[in-house]
């Protein structure tokens, strides 16, 4: 139901689109439309298990904060 409910909010949005059944033609589409992009995000998992494995609790939030930034800055957007 989430996903449904997800789908519909991103097509009402126009960030998306739905396909009733998986189909090729739809994605080669969107591929070719130039809304295509490659998003690599940072290993975030690997960032918390570092934190916790170090003792989150006794980081400064301030400190906390910089290394959340710092991570959220390593997004890498490619775009075809």
């Amino acid at each position: 139901m989430e996903q449904l409910s997800n789908a519909a909010a991103l097509q009402q949005l126009n960030y998306g689109s739905v396909m009733d059944e998986l189909s090729s033609a739809p994605i080669a589409k969107w591929l070719q439309s130039g809304q295509a992009c490659r998003v690599e995000y940072p290993n975030v998992a690997e960032f918390i298990t570092a934190r916790l494995l170090e003792g989150i609790f006794e980081i400064e939030a301030d400190e906390l904060k910089r290394e959340i930034i710092s991570l959220w800055e390593q997004v890498n957007v490619e775009r075809y």
